[in-house]
């Protein structure tokens, strides 16, 4: 972490620096949020009280324990059949990739109307999270592109799931992201 000072002309700046792999973006908000709430304190002349919540240990000690005991067996199923779906679909890729003698990169970008649009409107039209709408895309635009029935993806999330009602990590500083596979499978008559 590394924190430094600028002192411009007509206020000052802070510019905080922490590496991805200690902190997840949840947990820089919450320093910010600290930062902030302490400095107002401050300024007040107020006591700041931290507060204190589960620790990155026992988050840790929860996975754990779910994994050996709160896991059922129709999840373990369900994991293991993605896992093989997987390694299937990247041994056809491994063959297709071999194949293929050039790469193309495409990219497009959304006007802030639309972009507003999608993230403001569309999801209550569809009843959809903006996620699962922009996942459906994609699946979508590779069918249309090149035939793909079958994207394979992993998908990263906050990955701060409590198992345990006791616990809480709203405070928790810490690198909490987990990241999971996700299949895609589309039909053109979908």
């Amino acid at each position: 972490m590394r924190v430094d000072l600028f002192h411009g002309n007509q206020k000052d700046y802070i510019l905080i620096t922490i590496h991805h792999l200690v902190v997840d973006a949840v947990s820089f908000r919450i320093i910010l949020e600290d930062l902030e709430e302490r400095y107002q304190k401050h300024v007040k002349k107020e006591k700041f009280i931290y507060q204190k919540t589960s620790s990155f240990m026992e988050w840790s000690k929860m996975l754990a324990d779910y994994s050996k005991n709160g896991i059922e067996s129709h999840e373990v199923e369900y994991w293991n059949s993605i896992c093989e779906k997987i390694q299937i679909n990247a041994k056809a890729r491994k063959v297709e990739k071999n194949k293929s003698k050039s790469r193309h990169k495409i990219e497009m970008r959304l006007d802030k109307k639309t972009t507003e649009t999608l993230l403001k409107n569309s999801h209550l039209l569809l009843e959809a999270h903006i996620n699962d709408i922009l996942l459906s895309a994609l699946s979508g635009a590779m069918y249309q592109w090149k035939g793909e029935t079958r994207v394979t993806l992993e998908l990263e999330s906050h990955g701060r799931v409590e198992f345990n009602s006791q616990l809480n990590f709203s405070k928790t500083v810490g690198w909490f992201t987990c990241s999971y596979p996700l299949i895609l499978d589309y039909t053109s008559n979908q």
